[in-house]
């Protein structure tokens, strides 16, 4: 059976305890950019959106859309974990 070199495991292993509590601050900008980036995509595929902006700061608009579809995707989510949790505890 081969072995994969963990390289980048050992990595984070290292490092998170340099960084102490910058490390969960990284860790949530870095999914809420990704959920944003992603949403941007789908925001810009509405052609009233999708238009052409000179620069970043013309294309406010989508970008102020998909980081509050991001929020709501992640608020949605915790709130469906918690009922999912509420509904596993009135089996036992």
């Amino acid at each position: 059976m081969a072995r994969f070199p963990r390289r980048g495991v050992r990595g984070i292993y290292w490092l998170a305890p340099f960084l102490g509590a910058v490390y969960p601050v990284l860790v949530t900008a870095f999914i809420l950019g990704t959920l944003t980036a992603v949403n941007l995509l789908i925001v810009l595929l509405v052609p009233a959106l999708g238009r052409k902006a000179e620069r970043l700061r013309d294309a406010w608009l989508p970008l102020l859309l998909a980081f509050g579809l991001s929020c709501f995707e992640i608020v949605l989510s915790a709130l469906i974990k918690l009922a999912l949790i509420a509904l596993a505890g009135q089996g036992s």
